[in-house]
């Protein structure tokens, strides 16, 4: 990356910040007290419960208030991550890398900002498969990001946090008042089934509140469902039939999308045909879902009737109605009332139980009043809606909008120009780097034994089962000879012939998909293996 603004320079993560992969935890280290372990969940989720460690830890893996942590293993688009830790002091778990710089020489906030920044290029840099990828060390500290100034960067900062926190409460706001409208809705259904929303047309016209009520089994002639069939994962064409899924009568519309193909025509059952002008329900859904009805409004799929989406048939003057009901929260309790089943994401409601609920009926006139005021506040709901939903779509495009502008410069454009002082000569970039590399060195003056150290929960690591070299590695956080690997791998002392084949056609298989990746020879001889590719 070379479009940088004048005075920025670009940096590889690996020139100025050490990367310290956490403890390889087992589950037999668990206990109810203790250090917190940090997982990748606890990062992604305040939420998430966590495991603890009373043991003594390494230094390098205590985790203070303040420190950047990476998610560098997981899946794409829900583990991966910078993240500043703002909890007590815990245990760093594999697979999140410690990011630890020198603190007077960058910013931290800004850091986490330009990694962050980075995701997508090193998400598509990840190693293995589709479910579970990771990014190796070395790819994560050959990354370049944007490094301008010091004083530039703390500014970036804060001006970063006080976007994005505007723009987490403008997020908020419109998630509020979706749902307020929606409270809306359902204030409206209250009113429309209580009488309320048509009381004082009745005292204008002196008619008496005097609603009738019956068993829903008293306005339906009959119920009609279709079959379970075996059929192609997609609607069909026009040439072709289907049969609807529930998604179809789901969402309080009815989404013919929302099919499936017969894989033979003569399947069809043209009695099972859907019409306009039907009153659909589902008979199994999950238990906030369940029950909702849907009328037909138009077709143009050759689709019948599923198993568990059931026509309801009725005068069509009752159709209108009933749905109201239904959709109302009285309706939405009768029918949880009576679903069964011990699954929570499936549950279902007999056609005895639907039929057996009371049902509140005004007269003929009165509750076509109710439909023609309930339509109208309905469009009024979703003008507001569609507008609300604008918002929040705008407000979504916002973070990534102002973080490009921020690794532009263009945040800071006229900072820059009124504080030239902080940005030029020993304040520069360039300079900056100079001296994180110098400090860098400089901690690190002692010779460098190229031979890797094992450490002591290596040592100990034992798996009683057999695993592959890249899982042992994983769990191991660390590179691993020849023999520790086979040890760590789960294959005893005293392999045979047969199992040692097996190891080495599994590295070999690693090494080929480069999963793992094989080093030089130390001075005792001895292959080494790790995650990551040698320099």
């Amino acid at each position: 990356m070379n479009n940088v603004p004048p005075g920025w320079s670009v940096a590889k993560i690996g020139d100025i910040c050490t990367l310290i992969n956490g403890r390889a935890f087992k589950t037999q280290e668990w206990s109810e007290s203790g250090l917190p372990i940090i997982r990748i969940q606890n990062l992604n989720n305040p939420n998430a419960k966590f495991n603890y460690f009373a043991g003594e830890i390494d230094s390098k893996h205590l985790i203070r208030s303040g420190d950047l942590l990476f998610a560098w293993s997981g899946t794409p688009g829900t583990s991966f991550g910078a993240h500043t830790w703002n909890g007590i002091d815990s245990a760093l778990n594999q697979h999140i890398f410690k990011i630890s710089f020198p603190k007077k020489l960058v910013n931290g906030i800004y850091l986490r900002y330009a990694i962050n920044q980075k995701l997508g290029e090193l998400i598509d840099a990840a190693q293995g498969g589709v479910g579970l990828r990771h990014i190796s060390k070395g790819t994560f500290e050959k990354t370049e990001i944007p490094f301008p100034p010091l004083a530039e960067q703390t500014q970036i900062a804060q001006q970063l946090d006080e976007f994005l926190a505007r723009t987490a409460s403008v997020r908020s706001h419109t998630e509020a008042a979706l749902t307020e409208v929606e409270r809306f809705r359902q204030s409206i259904l209250s009113a429309a089934v209580s009488g309320k929303l048509t009381e004082n047309w009745r005292k204008a016209r002196a008619i008496q509140h005097c609603w009738r009520t019956v068993k829903i089994g008293d306005i339906v002639d009959k119920i009609e469902a279709g079959k379970n069939l075996k059929c192609i994962e997609r609607p069909p064409n026009d040439r072709e039939f289907g049969i609807v899924k529930i998604s179809a009568v789901t969402w309080g519309y009815y989404n013919e999308l929302q099919s499936k193909t017969l894989p033979e025509s003569e399947l069809f059952q043209e009695s099972k045909r859907i019409n306009p002008g039907d009153f659909l329900i589902s008979r199994a859904n999950t238990l906030e879902l369940l029950g909702n009805p849907v009328i037909v409004k138009n077709t143009s799929k050759n689709l019948m009737l599923s198993d568990k989406v059931l026509r309801l048939v009725m005068r069509e003057s009752d159709k209108q109605w009933l749905k109201i009901f239904l959709t109302s929260k009285n309706g939405r309790r009768e029918i949880e009332s009576r679903a069964t089943g011990s699954q929570l994401s499936m549950r279902n409601i007999s056609q005895k139980e639907l039929l057996d609920i009371d049902l509140p009926i005004p007269e003929q006139e009165e509750a076509l009043e109710i439909a023609s005021r309930l339509e109208q506040y309905y469009d009024i709901a979703e003008q507001l809606e569609k507008k609300i939903h604008l918002a929040k779509n705008a407000v979504e495009r916002l973070p990534q909008s102002i973080l490009t502008k921020a690794f532009a410069g263009e945040l800071t454009s006229n900072w820059r120009k009124k504080n030239q002082s902080l940005t030029c000569g020993k304040n520069s970039s360039d300079a900056l780097i100079k001296l994180i590399l110098s400090e860098r060195s400089s901690m690190n003056s002692s010779p460098q034994i190229k031979e890797f150290k094992m450490s002591e929960n290596t040592e100990k690591l034992k798996n009683n089962k057999i695993i592959s070299a890249t899982e042992a590695l994983i769990q191991a956080g660390e590179p691993l000879s020849g023999q520790h690997l086979l040890s760590a791998a789960g294959y005893p002392s005293d392999s045979t012939i047969d199992q040692m084949e097996q190891f080495f056609l599994d590295i070999r298989s690693a090494i080929n998909n480069k999963q793992i990746f094989k080093h030089k020879r130390d001075n005792s001889g001895q292959d080494w293996f790790s995650l990551e590719q040698p320099e």
